[in-house]
């Protein structure tokens, strides 16, 4: 990987950590006051949320084929069927912030959702956590394992794809049409 990969890399990881602690934080908010944000941080979400949700499916569109296609990085088995969730979300969320849809959440969350098992599962596959018989029943195996970004001693290509999801998972909710 040359330098500027590397250092966009690295950036993308901090963006990946902070949205990660960000989430973190909404979800201990949640358990601690019942409610999910703010009285003065909601009406924001509700107006800019499918935005964000575009925002973040088109990065992540355009970061994976960035991966793969200029820095060179193979995607396995396990970052096309997550790319399979992500790359529809894309449009999706394009569309529901055009048209300001609300109706649109629950494709967008369980798209999401799919997103969330799948780069888990790789994520934990990739730091040693679980086997690899998923990818391996797939293909051949092995690629998977790969870790093209390990940053922090943690964040991992599937590990920013999984807090993505996440993200995205949670603006769908706090979006819907209530």
């Amino acid at each position: 990987m040359g330098a500027t990969a590397a250092t966009l890399t690295y950036l993308f990881a901090v963006g990946a950590t902070l949205l990660a602690l960000l989430l973190f934080i909404v979800v201990l908010t949640r358990l601690a006051t019942g409610v999910w944000l703010p009285a003065s941080v909601q009406p924001h979400v509700e107006r800019y949320g499918l935005w964000a949700i575009a925002g973040l499916a088109i990065a992540s569109f355009i970061l994976s084929l960035w991966y793969s296609e200029i820095v060179g990085f193979p995607p396995c088995t396990l970052c096309w069927f997550a790319r399979t969730m992500m790359y529809p979300l894309a449009v999706i969320g394009i569309v529901a912030a055009w048209r300001n849809d609300r109706t649109a959440w629950p494709y967008i969350l369980s798209l999401a959702m799919l997103g969330l098992v799948i780069t888990g599962y790789h994520h934990l596959y990739q730091i040693g956590f679980v086997s690899g018989d998923l990818c391996t029943a797939f293909r051949n195996g092995g690629e998977c394992a790969k870790r093209y970004v390990y940053e922090f001693n943690l964040m991992t290509l599937p590990l920013m794809g999984f807090v993505v999801f996440a993200a995205i998972a949670l603006l769908a909710w706090l979006t819907r049409k209530g």
